[in-house]
């Protein structure tokens, strides 16, 4: 008797700790009180109906196969007597489940071991073995009750054909699981996998932009309900995102969701491949019970410089205006610009110049990158492109013609100016718009294809490659890069900065708090003053070679003349521009006097132009070229109450026109509110003959 509770407890402790050690088991405890029926054949005669009770503890393999170990009592009655056979039975045994439908579970085993066998004084161990079938109903995956029938055996070893006793139980079961090394619901995982790396650049768009997807494969026993498939990023801030919701994964099914995640900013501090750690989350129902579930996975991101240009627009996301860098180095070029700014030349174009040529005095350069060459990256779209965010540029003095462009687009989006990119195949140009509309500009410039004209305006495009050669040689280049591309379809590559930042918004990099050297204001100014004048005589000397031609040995008449000297004030030759107007007042030109006065007014000698267009009133009192002449010379006095009433007369007589001018009719008296107005009044309106 000693011999045989011993070897049973060492059995239990082996089944145990073997059971401790393999992973993903459900464990499940079950009590079945039954009836006991005995057969005909016990060596201890006939027995009457009796009964008893099993313990079971299983660890369930994938919701099927379970090995077991069991205890139990069983009283068998000898008919005729009030005594009873007890029998103390502890073994192992194997079963496995089917589930025809999900809460209907149908399960069949075989187990065996060791029992004692105790009758009055007399007692003996020896071997049992039983097999049993069971069905019934789950009301939970870890709750059931099933209806039992088994057949048992227990041997009588001096007799090996006739057992000790034998017979058939009938009962129920009661079936409750415990746990698992997996969680419950252990049939149900998820695992995940990334559709190459991510790009910090696009941190933002994760949360609705698929970068992956997240498996969900159901193998348990029936099929889950409402199940919610959620990705979290380990680490301060973490917030979940839903992926996906499913209404039913069928049993044996795989389902497949969106990899999204909300993806934090701190990932532009990657300045190498890196993995960050996530979760996924799965809630669901099964057998109408609640069960959430989580896994691990890790995401690889790419360092914050990389992207493929498989969408070129891309390139928008690094061009950031409130780069402190920029900032800094582009208000110092307008400010400068401001100050020597030519009031009837386009004030982008100027503009446009200035921080061009305060960009090339730092000293950036166009160098092509060794490692990623951007000719080669724009060719294949799939290969990972290192592009430098503005402040990089300026730290490395210099780039490709990719990294170029969009420190000039940021500098120049940072003083308010329109930018556009053009990312050819060769290498990747630079657009800004300027003030005037598509029709103005057209009328005002010679060369029409110096410009790209797009959107209803006229872009100045600029070659990056050419940063050191000035201004005017990367406009020159530029305009012939752009001509030959767009004949080509190339103008599908031009994207404003505008458009472009409602897919792919500019992106700040927090290192950039940095200020970068100025150059000397001499330089800057020299710099601006060269590319001003050399743009005025490339677009003046010949048109006005043509036009003095065409006057003739007579000196023209004072229409030619005072076309000329219009052409001469529009862009900055204001001693030029008097002396035809001068010339043309001489033959007869009442034009000529209100343009005469205008350039007084632009060299803001503001008395002596408010009486030259007094004068012209005088002659014709409904002149409003003189009218507004005179209400910007009167704002100009701080005589605002006159000026508003000239505005009122212009306003009376063309509202559009003086529309441009509305400044005029405030009577704010600030020296801020006059520098604004300067800004935002229109050019002057010079008078041409009728």
């Amino acid at each position: 008797m000693k011999r045989g509770g011993s070897s049973f407890a060492a059995m239990l402790f082996l089944f145990f700790a073997m059971g401790g050690t393999v992973p993903c088991i459900d464990f499940a405890v079950r009590f079945d009180p039954e009836l006991a029926i005995p057969l005909d054949g016990g060596s201890k005669g006939d027995f009457s109906l009796g009964g008893g009770g099993t313990l079971t503890a299983d660890a369930v393999f994938s919701g099927a196969f379970s090995p077991y170990i069991e205890v139990g009592l069983h009283l068998a009655p000898l008919r005729g007597t009030s005594d009873a056979l007890s029998l103390y039975n502890g073994g192992a045994g194997v079963s496995y489940a089917v589930f025809p439908i999900p809460r209907l579970k149908l399960r069949a085993g075989v187990s065996g071991g060791l029992f004692q066998a105790v009758l009055g004084e007399d007692s003996r161990n020896d071997l049992y073995w039983k097999t049993r079938l069971e069905a019934g109903y789950r009301f939970t995956p870890s709750f059931g009750l099933l209806a039992l029938a088994d057949y048992s055996s227990y041997a009588n070893s001096p007799t090996p054909g006739q057992p000790l006793y034998h017979g058939i139980s009938l009962g129920f079961v009661v079936d409750f699981g415990i746990g698992s090394t997996a969680g419950r619901a252990s049939g149900v995982y998820a695992e995940t996998f990334q559709r190459g790396n991510v790009f910090p650049i696009r941190y933002y768009a994760y949360d609705k932009e698929s970068f992956g997807g997240i498996r969900i494969v159901n193998k348990e026993s029936a099929e889950i309900r409402d199940v919610v498939v959620s990705f979290a990023m380990l680490g301060e801030n973490a917030s979940e995102t839903v992926c996906a919701t499913f209404k039913s994964i069928q049993r044996g099914d795989t389902a497949e969701a969106p990899l999204l995640a909300v993806v934090g900013d701190r990932c532009l501090e990657f300045t190498e491949g890196t993995k960050v750690e996530g979760s996924v989350k799965l809630t669901f129902r099964i057998l109408d019970e609640k069960i959430e579930r989580s896994f691990p996975a890790s995401i690889s991101f790419n360092h914050r410089n990389a992207s493929t240009w498989a969408d070129p627009r891309i390139a928008a996301a690094f061009v950031s205006p409130n780069d402190v860098a920029v900032l800094d180095l582009s208000k110092y070029a307008a400010g400068l610009v401001r100050e020597r700014i030519r009031p009837e030349i386009d004030h982008a174009l100027q503009y446009g110049i200035g921080v061009f040529e305060t960009m090339r005095l730092t000293g950036i350069v166009w160098t092509v990158d060794p490692s990623a060459p951007y000719a080669e990256c724009r060719a294949d779209s799939a290969r990972v492109d290192y592009i430098q965010y503005p402040f990089q540029t300026f730290a490395y003095k210099g780039g490709d013609s990719d990294d170029v462009a969009i420190l000039l687009a940021a500098s120049m989006e940072s003083v308010g100016l329109t930018s556009a990119l053009i990312p050819l195949e060769q290498g990747m140009l630079v657009a800004f718009a300027l003030d005037a509309p598509d029709e103005e500009a057209r009328k005002a410039f010679t060369d029409h294809r110096s410009f790209a004209w797009m959107d209803g305006k006229a872009w100045v495009v600029l070659d990056p490659k050419l940063v050191r050669e000035g201004f005017l040689s990367s406009w020159k280049r530029g305009a012939e890069e752009w001509n030959a591309a767009a004949g080509k379809d190339g103008e599908s590559l031009f994207y404003s900065l505008k458009d472009a930042w409602k897919e792919y918004p500019p992106v700040g990099v927090t290192e950039a708090d940095r200020s970068v050297p100025k150059p000397k204001e001499s330089l800057v100014a020299n710099a601006f003053e060269n590319a001003m004048g050399n743009f005025v005589a490339m677009e003046v000397e010949p048109r006005a070679k043509r036009m003095v031609a065409d006057m003739g040995p007579n000196g023209g008449t004072a229409r030619q003349i005072n076309s000329l000297g219009i052409l001469y004030a529009r862009y900055g030759l204001l001693d030029d521009a008097r002396r035809e107007f001068t010339r043309a007042i001489e033959k007869g030109s009442s034009s000529a006097l209100i343009n005469l006065a205008n350039t007084v007014f632009l060299l803001a000698d503001y008395e002596t132009a408010a009486t030259m267009y007094a004068k012209a009133l005088a002659v014709d009192p409904q002149n409003k070229a003189a009218l507004l002449g005179l209400a910007r010379s009167k704002y100009e006095l701080d005589a605002y109450e006159d000026a508003d009433d000239l505005f009122s007369r212009v306003d009376r007589l063309d509202h559009d026109f003086a529309s441009r001018y509305a400044y005029l009719s405030s009577n704010v008296a600030s020296g801020a509110s006059r520098a604004a107005a300067a800004e935002t009044g229109g050019p002057l309106p010079w008078a041409t003959e009728e």
